[in-house]
């Protein structure tokens, strides 16, 4: 994956998870700090998100990082983590994991 991918499937893990939180944009945008159209610019993968805002979102909607950045749902709630799969899974997307965590081996 290029870098160019990697920021629209960083914008589009965003999305999933705003979606699956079932907050308006301008409710979240507002929680952290931003202006809606910064988290507009985010979401469609014009800018990769602030690493300090979206660990605020982690911290108040329940997702972590890795979900963000290696589309991995382990770690987060399991009614967060039902409600992106089945939100990846009406897509179709790439993005579907299992929830469990994967092997240590390389």
């Amino acid at each position: 994956m290029n870098s160019s991918e990697h920021k629209r499937q960083v914008a589009q893990n965003l999305t999933i998870l705003l979606n699956a939180v079932g907050l308006p944009d301008a409710e979240v945008a507002r929680s952290v700090g931003i202006s809606n159209s910064k988290l507009g610019n985010w979401k469609r993968g014009d800018n990769y998100p602030d690493p300090f805002v979206l660990v605020l979102i982690c911290e108040r909607y329940g997702a972590t990082m890795d979900w963000f950045y290696r589309s991995r749902v382990y770690g987060m709630p399991a009614e967060l983590t039902d409600r992106i799969i089945a939100a990846t899974s009406k897509a179709d997307t790439p993005t579907r994991r299992s929830r469990k965590k994967p092997s240590s081996s390389p």
